[in-house]
């Protein structure tokens, strides 16, 4: 009687970008692991995340090169090489100054994919008004858009205003503040403390 055997076939688990952390024949490695198994034999992969890479920025499991879920188990019948995908991600922390001056659209500390891009809105409360936004962004404009390239810290800015009416008599008088003109009573919203004419 001839006894047959099929040949080992050799496997090699590693990660993009690479020295990020998985976790095969269960332990956890961050460099490329070869194995030689025998055809069909099962293993468990998996894929930690997301990782901590410090300074605000971590790593965030995206996908396996075969199509696996992040943790998954593997029959191998051929020669293969098993690639964990990650996508970089930044911290980007929002404030506002002062707290009861108004709120953003996005608030806190939260963690995003490079490249994305954010649409920021910020929000008046009551008796204040949005002067500018600080930080990683420093603009007038409102709302405005943030492409996230690195970790950032952006602080809306807002201050207390006073509600103006400029009446004449009689009314409907044309009435020029600034650049502008007016029919009076014309209600305005002004930073207090400016100063008009």
């Amino acid at each position: 009687t001839a006894n047959f055997s099929r040949k080992p076939v050799q496997i090699i688990v590693n990660t993009n970008p690479a020295v990020l952390y998985f976790n095969f024949y269960g332990q956890t490695y961050n460099t490329p692991q070869t194995r030689t198994v025998n055809p069909g034999e099962q293993h468990n992969l998996n894929a930690n995340s997301p990782q901590d890479a410090g300074q605000g920025v971590q790593y965030r499991w995206n996908d396996w090169s075969d199509g696996g879920t992040q943790f998954h188990v593997i029959s191998p019948d051929t020669d293969g090489i098993y690639t964990a995908n990650f996508k970089k991600q930044f911290l980007v922390t929002i404030n506002t100054v002062p707290l009861i001056g108004g709120t953003v659209s996005i608030t806190g500390s939260q963690f995003y994919d490079e490249g994305d891009t954010l649409s920021l809105l910020a929000t008046p409360n009551a008796r204040y008004l949005f002067t500018d936004w600080t930080g990683a962004v420093m603009s007038q404009t409102n709302p405005t858009k943030v492409i996230v390239d690195t970790s950032k810290i952006i602080t809306a800015n807002f201050a207390p205003s006073v509600d103006v009416t400029i009446s004449s008599l009689p009314a409907g008088r044309k009435i020029t503040v600034g650049d502008s003109t007016y029919n009076s009573p014309k209600s305005l919203t002004w930073l207090k403390g400016s100063n008009h004419t």
